[in-house]
């Protein structure tokens, strides 16, 4: 979820400053004013990259703010202002855990304080009480302008493959996955390397039975499932008994499935504690999807044993015959590279070129 500081108006000319939530942590943006800008003010200067901080040091930093400006309005004599009214509304609704949450729903599907209809909003507190933190994985896909809490209802109830999914590296070596990380994929490979290393497999393409086999489900019973006719946006794994899930990937083809799978897995890795008892995944940019991603991109294909494979050769046939010697898709491939800036992003001719970081 993103908000730009200039859409708050209200006369001011406020600079270019995007601040991007992915549910750990807060990154700003910040980006000087055009050159040809025909406002009474401009903005000098930029941030080099964007920053990043936790949501609890932005939010003391943001108490911190407030609370020096409200004080140097009743230096100036003007105690009773806008922005104490505000203030005062936010504090007493976080004091309160029950209102806490109601406003923490309310935005993650997309509303305005209060905006939101009341039967919408019963039915996602509901949903909160089954799901848990797994709803913040799936609202903003199914938030406001959508079906809402039904459309989750349905992926509540779909049809799946009962699995019960293991560990299998030592007691004691679980994930690492912190509150605040600032980057959830480099724990999400250490993961995908320690998953690998239990397995004695580190580097050659993993077998459709391994990762079943983890997955605790009969290869038979994935292999003739067949997702629903219309692909949803999410996918919810529901919690049965005696360590038991019901999966149901989001895709049918062999290569996407594996893909979806390994993501459903690495989500059953992390610690109850902080997904709680559903799995979820989606295409959300959350620091849960981005660790998830990671892992089944580095878990399906590592990316030592790509590079190798592809013996400085970037080409497209190139990677393309790589995905298939490791059961991934040329996108999900090139992707993997460049986010270890091995591939520059965009050659300028809507080419992957070589970068000359090489940082594993």
């Amino acid at each position: 979820m993103a908000h730009e500081l200039a859409a708050a108006g209200h006369g001011f000319v406020w600079p270019r400053v995007l601040f991007a939530a992915d549910g750990q942590r807060m990154r700003i943006w910040a980006v000087a004013s055009r050159p040809d800008a025909r406002q009474s003010l401009r903005y000098l200067t930029s941030l080099e990259q964007p920053a990043s901080v936790s949501l609890d040091d932005f939010a003391h930093g943001i108490e911190a703010l407030i609370a020096a400006t409200l004080e140097r309005l009743d230096a100036r004599g003007r105690r009773e202002n806008d922005l104490r009214a505000l203030w005062d509304l936010v504090s007493e609704d976080r004091a309160n855990a029950e209102s806490a949450v109601y406003r923490r729903v309310e935005t993650e599907f997309g509303f305005e304080p209060d905006e939101a209809p009341e039967p919408f909003m019963d039915a996602a507190l509901r949903l909160r009480g089954i799901l848990g933190p797994s709803l913040s994985e799936v609202a903003a896909v199914y938030g406001k302008g959508t079906g809402g809490p039904t459309e989750i209802e349905a992926l509540i109830h779909a049809p799946g493959v009962s699995g019960k999914p293991f560990d299998p590296r030592p007691s004691g070596s679980a994930s690492t996955w912190a509150r605040g990380s600032a980057r959830p994929w480099e724990e999400a490979v250490q993961a995908a390397r320690g998953i690998r290393t239990a397995l004695g497999n580190t580097e050659d393409p993993l077998d459709e039975r391994v990762l079943y086999d983890l997955l605790g489900i009969a290869a038979g019973e994935m292999t003739s499932w067949s997702p629903a006719a219309q692909r949803t946006k999410a996918v919810l794994v529901k919690p049965l008994s005696h360590g038991r899930y019901r999966f149901a990937p989001r895709r049918g083809h062999p290569t996407s499935r594996r893909f979806d799978l390994a993501r459903l897995y690495s989500d059953y890795l992390l610690p109850e504690a902080t997904r709680g008892s559903w799995l979820a995944s989606s295409d959300l940019g959350t620091a849960r999807q981005q660790y998830q991603k990671a892992f089944a991109a580095e878990f399906l294909c590592p990316i030592r044993a790509l590079t190798a494979f592809l013996e400085n050769d970037y080409s497209d046939g190139a990677i393309e015959e790589a995905a298939g010697h490791f059961g991934v898709s040329p996108l999900a491939a090139k992707a993997l590279l460049a986010n270890n800036a091995i591939l520059a992003r965009d050659g300028g001719d809507g080419h992957a070129q070589p970068s000359r970081y090489y940082p594993i």
